[in-house]
């Protein structure tokens, strides 16, 4: 019951918290987005991608009846698959459900079934989250280093707080956008706090590059502009954590989902 206890008070507060930013950015609201992680069994990601990409085929084949659903597909080199989900509000999660059983019933239960028992024996595990992003929390330069087309990889930093220090983390947070944006830096980040997730409170943190080689240079870079008060930035964030992970993957076009666009003539 302690433990049961502990985690609602986490929920709740976590809850309290988002509801105090959205008062304090009045004029900035706050964008939903679901990130979808599955992890490929080691030696099956071949048979995980091909699966994966049947599933792609058929979506966009039948788009019109998941007209909301987009997502950009993200490979790490750790097996696991990433896919970032933008939702208009918790009302879209019911259309997406309603839109894959009008999929599934015009592909047919069977061939559905078949493929996602051909997915499901090549994954290790699935995990889900739903997250919001404040503008005010993520970094976007006024002079960006890398043309958005340029930015295919995805570096993210996952910040584990502790109970009780998510207004110190968040204070960290809105310091480090306004120490960037005072010292010129001309590469980007996106803040997400993640609302409903099996280890909360967490917030996530995704910096794009090129690739690996870019992203460590421009970390490096960075490092040395923002100096000693981008240190003590960084050591005020790691003191509120009772854990810190990384994962980077690559952007896949070819494991994404583009915005719905109608046929030209459809609906006349």
């Amino acid at each position: 019951m302690k433990r049961q206890s502990v985690a609602v008070a986490a929920i709740a507060f976590t809850a309290f918290l988002i509801a105090s930013l959205a008062a304090a950015q009045e004029t900035a609201q706050p964008k939903l987005f679901v990130l979808h992680q599955e992890k490929a069994r080691p030696g099956m990601t071949k048979q995980y991608e091909e699966a994966t990409k049947e599933y792609l085929s058929l979506v966009r084949q039948h788009h019109e009846k998941l007209p909301t659903l987009q997502f950009v597909g993200m490979a790490g080199e750790d097996f696991r698959y990433s896919f970032l989900t933008p939702l208009e509000n918790y009302g879209s999660l019911d259309k997406v459900q309603a839109g894959y059983g009008a999929v599934i019933a015009a592909v047919g239960q069977a061939k559905w079934d078949e493929m996602v028992a051909r997915s499901g024996a090549a994954t290790e595990l699935i995990g889900q989250l739903i997250m919001s992003e404040y503008p005010g929390f993520s970094y976007v330069p006024a002079k960006p280093r890398l043309k958005a087309d340029e930015e295919r990889y995805v570096h993210m930093d996952y910040h584990y707080v502790l109970p009780g220090r998510e207004p110190d983390a968040m204070a960290v947070a809105q310091e480090t956008v306004e120490l960037y944006r005072k010292k010129g830096v001309r590469d980007g980040f996106r803040l997400f706090i993640v609302q409903m997730g099996p280890e909360m409170p967490l917030l996530i943190v995704m910096s794009p590059a090129r690739d690996a080689a870019d992203f460590e240079e421009r970390e490096k870079a960075n490092e040395e502009l923002l100096g000693a008060e981008g240190k003590e930035l960084s050591q005020r964030a790691f003191a509120v954590l009772r854990r810190f992970e990384t994962h980077s993957a690559t952007i896949r076009p070819d494991l994404s989902i583009e915005p719905f666009k109608p046929k030209p003539g459809a609906g006349k």
